[in-house]
């Protein structure tokens, strides 16, 4: 009998254990769902004959998640504009903010909020841009 409950007992504690293991072997990215944001916004803000010339890290704070992506390429600053907006607009954005250089969306998904600015550097050609996105979870 004793050795019966002390079988019951290791099989229990090795069922405790095992997802355990799994955390510390197979640890979860706490940045995946907003990599893949990155790579949706991509596609919407990064025209096929562009280049992408430098990222940033994903800086994570308490209250805010945030990278950046510069962009270059031949287009003028207004038509970049238009096909960036018409791009935005399909995926549910509100325009916020538009001055000369910069405009900005925002999107609010069960209270956490999406914003997305896109700043134009420079008058080119070539045309360089700063993409941001930001995400505010509550």
């Amino acid at each position: 009998m004793k050795q019966r409950a002390w079988i019951l007992l290791f099989v229990a504690a090795a069922l405790l254990l095992i997802p355990l293991w799994w955390i510390f072997l197979y640890p979860r990215d706490p940045n995946s769902e907003f990599r893949n944001l990155i790579a949706e916004y991509h596609r919407q803000t990064i025209p096929e004959d562009a280049k992408l010339v430098g990222t940033s890290e994903i800086n994570r704070e308490t209250y805010l998640i945030q990278a950046h992506w510069d962009i270059e390429c031949a287009w003028a600053w207004p038509a970049y504009r238009e096909w960036a907006k018409k791009k935005l607009q399909a995926k549910n954005l509100d325009l916020k903010g538009e001055s000369e250089r910069e405009f900005s969306y925002i999107r609010v998904d069960h209270a956490d909020v999406l914003r997305l600015r896109i700043k134009s550097l420079d008058d080119g050609p070539p045309l360089r841009l700063r993409i941001i996105l930001e995400g505010r979870p509550w």
